[in-house]
């Protein structure tokens, strides 16, 4: 019985050893995500051992506010007449998250977002949150937005002026326009 709960310890170890080492090259391959939402304070709840856990729920509304603040971005220099003035509106129709490590009470978080991909009527972004003082990433997020009509609740095409405006802030954005 020991061994077999040495054996559940060791490969636990390995995998997140494993885990850590794929989140680094990933933070790599990632450079580029811009810093969108700063020292967040955790809100830790409820109880978990000797200290006091960040709900995982929270992170979710760290990654709404990092995309509210992107957005903000490319709106400064950019009409975007078409969205903002269209019977239109934007929803989220994915989240995920994957939890790296815990965040406890009072740690300063970073939170880096980017659009990584704009289709015809529909765009997706990545999310990074790390812990401010000692750089390490605790958990990554992704989301996919669409473009809706109002009245039909149906898809509607992404204007060009939304690429345009996201390519020119963003570069490493993927366009995967079907034609």
């Amino acid at each position: 019985m020991l061994l077999i709960l040495f054996l559940i310890l060791v490969a636990h170890e390995i995998a997140k050893q494993n885990q850590e080492q794929d989140h680094e090259q990933e933070q790599e391959k990632n450079g580029n995500l811009k810093l969108q939402s700063q020292n967040h304070r955790s809100r830790p709840f409820p109880p978990s051992g000797d200290a006091w856990c960040l709900n995982n729920a929270v992170y979710y509304n760290y990654f709404e506010d990092a995309r509210i603040k992107y957005v903000q971005d490319p709106k400064k220099n950019f009409a975007l007449k078409e969205l903002l003035e269209r019977n239109s509106f934007f929803i989220m129709v994915h989240n995920d998250c994957d939890y790296l490590d815990s965040a406890y009470l009072d740690d300063e978080l970073n939170v880096y977002t980017r659009i990584e991909f704009i289709k015809n009527s529909s765009f997706g972004f990545k999310h990074i949150v790390e812990k401010a003082k000692s750089k390490k990433i605790i958990a990554c997020g992704m989301g996919v937005v669409v473009h809706i009509d109002r009245i039909t609740k149906k898809s509607l095409p992404i204007p060009q002026e939304f690429y345009d405006a996201v390519q020119k802030f963003e570069r490493q954005v993927e366009i995967r326009k079907s034609t």
